[in-house]
């Protein structure tokens, strides 16, 4: 899917590892693969 830069995934990320950029980031060191973002 491609990314409408709701912020969603933001908030549902436990870890913070996702950050605002074009469109968003993730951050790989903080990433736990969790999947709470997909």
């Amino acid at each position: 899917e491609e990314c409408v830069a709701c912020g969603t995934c933001a908030e549902e990320c436990p870890a913070e590892a996702i950050e605002e950029g074009e469109p968003y980031v993730i951050n790989e060191e903080k990433c736990t693969e969790c999947g709470s973002c997909s």
